[in-house]
C-alpha cells in the first residue's frame, strides 16, 4: 500500500529542493502560484518566492514565510504526481497503482486535505497564511515558550487495515 505524506514545518530549507525550477518546468505549478496571488496577494506571494533564492535560513524560518511556502510546495508536488497519474486516490485503478491515502504532519495536513479533495486550494493557503502570522505573532510577543507534538499509530485507512 502507498500513503502520501504531506510534510510540517520545519522540512523547510533555502530553494525548497529546487522550487522556482519546478515553477519553470510544470505549468500547473506555475497556475497554483497564479490562484495563491489571489488569495494572499500578488506582492506578497513574490516576496515569499523571493525567499527562495536567499541563502538566509532565518528569514525563510520564520513561520509565517514558512508555512505558506511549504504548503503551496506541497500542494503543488501532489499536482504534479496527479497530472502524472501517479497520486490516483481512484477506487477504479488497481489497487497496486494508485495512493490509498494521503495525510500530514502538523502544516502538512491542510495540503492532505486540498490533495485529498476535502479542501479547496486558495481556502487551504488562506487558512495556512492566517495560521502563520498567528504562530509568528505568539513568537513575537515571547507569550512564554510552548511546544506540541503528538505520536499516534495509523492503523487504517479509508476503513481498510494499513
Amino acid at each position: 500500500r502507498v500513503a502520501l505524506v504531506c510534510a510540517g514545518q520545519g522540512s523547510q530549507s533555502p530553494g525548497l529542493g529546487g522550487f522556482l525550477k519546478i515553477l519553470d518546468d510544470f505549468p500547473v505549478a506555475l497556475n497554483l502560484v497564479n490562484e495563491g496571488k489571489d488569495v494572499v496577494g500578488e506582492k506578497r506571494m513574490e516576496y515569499l518566492l523571493s525567499l527562495l533564492e536567499s541563502e538566509d535560513r532565518t528569514v525563510i524560518a520564520r513561520t509565517d514565510n514558512t508555512q505558506p511556502l511549504v504548503f503551496l510546495h506541497s500542494c503543488i508536488m501532489g499536482s504534479i504526481l496527479k497530472e502524472r497519474g501517479i497520486f490516483r486516490m481512484n477506487e477504479s485503478v488497481e489497487k497496486d497503482q494508485r495512493i490509498h491515502c494521503v495525510f500530514g504532519h502538523s502544516l502538512g495536513e491542510y495540503a492532505a486535505l486540498v490533495l485529498s479533495g476535502a479542501l479547496k486550494f486558495t481556502d487551504g493557503l488562506d487558512l495556512v497564511e492566517k495560521r502563520g502570522k498567528a504562530m509568528q505573532q505568539v513568537v513575537e510577543t515571547e507569550l512564554g515558550e510552548f511546544a506540541m507534538y503528538a505520536v499516534l499509530p495509523i492503523t487504517s485507512c479509508r476503513g481498510e487495515e494499513f
